[in-house]
């Protein structure tokens, strides 16, 4: 019997995303062109939105961080840190989120884009 990938309701394979986001990283390490920058954020933008429609959360939210470090690359934090506290909104409370690894990630750029400095805020 052959493998035949799965399809979603909007004819992409399921897990389409990841191959999407993966090309992305790819361009980013290599940057052999000037718009590979450009291309790598379309393509993390079309893994996070594909991830979104497939119900896929945790992708959702891998595919939101790659958004979020290529703007902060940018200098762009605000809508950095909004990309990724919105995809983490609702992870928290699912039992056993806080150990993925992708939560963690997400978690560990979030206060990066926080606290760009590695400043502590001072508690009294």
């Amino acid at each position: 019997m052959s493998r035949i990938p799965r399809h979603n309701h909007a004819g992409f394979p399921q897990g389409a995303f990841l191959g999407i986001e993966v090309k992305g990283e790819l361009l980013l390490a290599r940057q052999e062109r000037p718009a590979d920058v450009a291309t790598a954020e379309a393509l993390f933008a079309r893994s996070l939105d594909l991830a979104q429609r497939q119900g896929a959360r945790l992708a959702a939210l891998s595919a939101a961080t790659c958004l979020a470090r290529l703007w902060s690359a940018r200098g762009e934090t605000e809508p950095a840190q909004r990309i990724v506290s919105e995809q983490l909104e609702g992870l928290a409370s699912a039992k056993g989120a806080a150990r993925l690894p992708v939560v963690q990630a997400a978690r560990a750029a979030l206060e990066a884009l926080r606290n760009p400095l590695g400043k502590r805020e001072c508690v009294s």
